[in-house]
């Protein structure tokens, strides 16, 4: 079922640099704030939506919409993260990107980025 959205998704409109196993511990911070990016093996050119996607996983509701906010202030969330999102999850579930999950429990996580 994912294989045939895949199939019928638009092509990214642009692309950008992911770190595929986004985690918390590959920042540095120094009095609360973000001072270095270490860890960064697993970097890919590829759809920005797919960052955020991942990002629903590390995030709370009300943290995700503070990232969300912060990053309007550079520019507006990729358009099509409605129209991605469930081929992307499954993707990153594929990937392994944040441990094993239960595919149910992966796939039914709430979403928390909303673009206008």
């Amino acid at each position: 079922m994912v294989q045939q959205k895949l199939d019928h998704l638009s092509p990214p409109e642009s692309a950008s640099l992911i770190l595929i196993d986004l985690d918390p511990s590959q920042y540095i911070e120094k009095d609360d704030q973000v001072t270095s990016l270490v860890d960064t093996e697993y970097v890919v050119f590829g759809p920005a939506a797919f960052d955020f996607i991942a990002l629903e996983y590390l995030l709370t509701k009300e943290t995700a919409h503070d990232v969300q906010l912060g990053y309007e202030e550079i520019c507006p969330l990729p358009r099509q993260l409605h129209e991605v999102g469930e081929c992307y999850r499954f993707v990153s579930l594929l990937l392994d990107i944040h441990g094993s999950w239960d595919i149910q429990k992966w796939m039914n996580h709430p979403t928390f980025f909303h673009s206008k």
